[in-house]
């Protein structure tokens, strides 16, 4: 009897004892998470945001302004927003980093260089130009946009790293800023100033580049001009030439500079620079050799553009080679050295 009393206090007891013990295991709900920041008022959502450290930092580029002459007129530009259009027209966006930021650097060199020295003969009213041929080329953000299309906003991306990341650095020798003229791909050497334009700059000097035609679109081309309309464009710009003779016999006494590209030629008798062979016929360089078949006169050129100062093809190879922009830099302008723009700044 006792035994029975027990186990029915036991189990009464166990009964008191079990729901507390569950209760007490039971997981806790889950806090509300607390917000990074309260829900912004509607006047505050409309408001614009206040601008970041970085975005209130004064450039050295900002500083500085430039008068562009545009096929619409002159436009007033600061030079970080001038340089992101011409870096964008003068190189490939999708370049590596080092060849973007070199390109920069030159670019940004070249127009203080024109800026600081005589007016521009073609331009006098305007510090530098839109045309390629005369100064650098530049794309408004509409053009570049158009351009590029959905790559847009990667493209513009890398090039106004490019820009940003050498602020206000600038080539310099002898303490004046350089001429940093550059040109789309050499013969694997560049040329200098002196055989192209006739005025030497000591650091407008030929040297190795690493071109070749498994690296650069379009890097040997032909072009083939009938006889006929060889003899004509001739003479229509040297009367004196005389090309009565074989057409075989047309052209003597080629002479090559030390860059590889054709320094002058007798054609009928008359002296004529290679650089104005390349420009009557539309050569893309003055690399370039002749051959003479049964009815065409052919030419065979290597590279494109003037060959003086850094190819830019040639930049992208070294920067993908793992060179940064300093050392590209000092490459295609030997005896240079680096400083900042705001040296030079009226």
């Amino acid at each position: 009897m006792k035994f029975f009393v027990i186990l029915f206090l036991a189990a009464s007891l166990l009964t008191l004892l079990i729901p507390t013990a569950i209760s007490a295991i039971r997981p806790l709900p889950e806090m509300d998470t607390v917000p990074s920041s309260p829900p912004p008022s509607p006047s505050a959502a409309s408001a614009p945001a206040a601008p970041s450290p970085a975005n209130m930092e004064t450039t050295a580029d900002s500083q500085i302004t430039v008068q562009l002459l545009t096929d619409d007129g002159i436009l007033t530009l600061a030079m970080d927003d001038y340089l992101f259009g011409v870096v964008a027209a003068e190189m490939p966006a999708d370049f590596a980093e080092d060849a973007l930021c070199a390109q920069a650097v030159a670019a940004r060199t070249t127009t203080l260089h024109h800026m600081t020295g005589a007016d521009h003969p073609a331009h006098p009213e305007a510090d530098i130009c839109s045309n390629a041929s005369c100064c650098e080329a530049w794309l408004s953000e509409d053009a570049l946009q158009a351009r590029w299309g959905d790559a847009y906003e990667e493209n513009a991306r890398k090039v106004q790293s490019a820009v940003h990341s050498t602020d206000g650095v600038v080539v310099t020798y002898d303490s004046a800023p350089a001429l940093c003229v550059y040109h789309s791909s050499s013969a694997g050497v560049t040329e200098s100033s002196a055989d192209v334009w006739g005025g030497a700059l000591p650091y407008l000097v030929s040297v190795e580049s690493p071109e070749s035609p498994d690296s650069v679109p379009g890097y040997v081309t032909t072009v083939s001009v009938p006889q006929t309309e060889f003899r004509d464009v001739i003479l229509d710009n040297f009367p004196d030439a005389d090309l009565s003779g074989l057409p075989e016999e047309w052209i003597r006494d080629v002479t090559v500079t030390d860059g590889g590209r054709i320094g002058e030629m007798t054609v009928g008798g008359v002296h004529i620079a290679g650089t104005t062979i390349r420009n009557l016929f539309s050569l893309r360089s003055a690399a370039f050799t002749v051959e003479m078949t049964y009815e065409n006169v052919v030419f065979t050129v290597t590279g494109y553009g003037h060959g003086v100062g850094m190819s830019q093809y040639g930049a992208n190879i070294l920067a993908g080679d793992g060179t940064p922009w300093q050392e590209i830099l000092a490459w295609y302008y030997p005896g240079t050295e680096l400083g900042s723009i705001s040296d030079f700044a009226a």
